[in-house]
């Protein structure tokens, strides 16, 4: 059995870090974005974590695209 990780498969929660990196955003604008529960997030062991996949649906909803 292997017991290396698939370095491309997507994690279930991300860090704040992550999401700011991933957006292109300083971390406190996440933490504010949590803290106004416009961003949907959780702690876990005294950490915050985002769902990769509400992130995702949150990015959707909240774009500037075509139909929006």
């Amino acid at each position: 059995m292997d017991k290396h990780l698939d370095m491309n498969a997507t994690k279930e929660f991300l860090s704040i870090k992550e999401v700011a990196q991933r957006l292109n955003l300083h971390e406190m604008t996440i933490y504010r974005l949590i803290k106004s529960r416009d961003l949907p997030a959780c702690k876990v062991g005294g950490q915050w974590r985002i769902n990769s996949q509400f992130l995702d649906t949150w990015l959707t909803s909240h774009s500037n695209g075509p139909g929006h």
